[in-house]
């Protein structure tokens, strides 16, 4: 997870929020690269408790930012170890001084942290380990040892 909290106001214009999410939204990056697995349980979970939107815009491997091989993630990814990256997206306040905790949108932040946990709690209570079984596999550096 990485800067859950921010929301796009709405009737906001200014171009460095153009990608910044909804209160009720979220990016959902790596389920439809890494595992199907991953993704199914991400969706039943969120249609059988919070119904957030989840944008899947950064959950492609030519996506032009690279959100998701330039995250923190990535490298339990590349090792074999299933992951799931949760993000609000870039905004105006992205590391600079005025990004203070007055803009954090409590709120979205307690959904989401919610919906994390029931992620967690889905995923422990599991039968089995979720497979990495999407396009991941074919990239450069994927070891894969793991599943």
């Amino acid at each position: 997870i990485d800067m859950i909290g921010r929301s796009k106001a709405p009737g906001d214009t200014n171009p460095r929020n153009a990608r910044l999410t909804a209160t009720d939204e979220i990016y959902l990056i790596g389920p439809k690269i890494v595992s199907s697995d991953i993704d199914r349980m991400a969706r039943t979970v969120n249609s059988g408790y919070l119904n957030l939107k989840l944008n899947d815009h950064h959950d492609r491997l030519e996506e032009p930012e690279r959100i998701f091989s330039r995250s923190d993630h990535f490298s339990y990814i590349q090792k074999g170890v299933p992951a799931i990256f949760l993000f609000s997206g870039a905004h105006e306040d992205y590391h600079q001084l005025t990004d203070h905790v007055d803009r954090i949108d409590f709120d979205k932040l307690e959904r989401i942290t919610k919906y994390i946990c029931a992620l967690v709690v889905n995923f422990s209570n599991s039968s089995s380990r979720p497979k990495i079984d999407g396009p991941v596999r074919s990239m450069p550096g994927f070891s894969g040892g793991l599943n």
